[in-house]
């Protein structure tokens, strides 16, 4: 963080010293408690849709690949790890959504919440082996954005 332009660490608003005016950026216990203050889950939605907000729309035809990761050793106390469940697009390779899986469940609950909130019309949706191929694609897009033909 010292290494950080006085610029950037004014619009951050970072404090100003009062002698010397210049920008003090904050210190290692300040950035560790703003960690633990900030929920993961809304920090990444936001940056998904920052990022598709900047992506021109996707082409007919685009694809769009959905696929689960494990965090290793990511488990902490409780020695389960966290999963996360994303989707990213072909012509990008952009994660454009991402899910955290709940230790209880397996990725294919959390097909609907991925896909939610991604305009996923004209796009080929592919998935990995534990998407259940007997349900229709409709059941996951958002009907009234969406209109998918099983």
């Amino acid at each position: 963080m010292v290494e950080l332009p006085q610029p950037l660490l004014a619009a951050a608003g970072a404090r100003q010293h009062p002698v010397l005016g210049i920008r003090i950026p904050p210190g290692r216990d300040t950035l560790h408690r703003l960690v633990e203050a900030v929920d993961a889950a809304v920090v990444d939605r936001l940056v998904c849709a920052w990022l598709a907000a900047r992506l021109a729309g996707p082409v007919v035809g685009c694809g769009l690949s959905l696929d689960g990761k494990t965090v290793r050793n990511s488990g902490g106390p409780t020695g389960v790890d966290v999963q996360l469940f994303a989707a990213m697009r072909h012509d990008t390779a952009v994660v454009v959504a991402q899910v955290q899986v709940p230790a209880d469940t397996t990725e294919v609950t959390q097909i609907k919440a991925l896909l939610d909130h991604i305009e996923v019309a004209g796009m080929v949706v592919t998935a990995d082996a534990p998407t259940p191929a007997a349900t229709p694609p409709d059941t996951y897009a958002n009907a009234a954005r969406t209109t998918c033909s099983p």
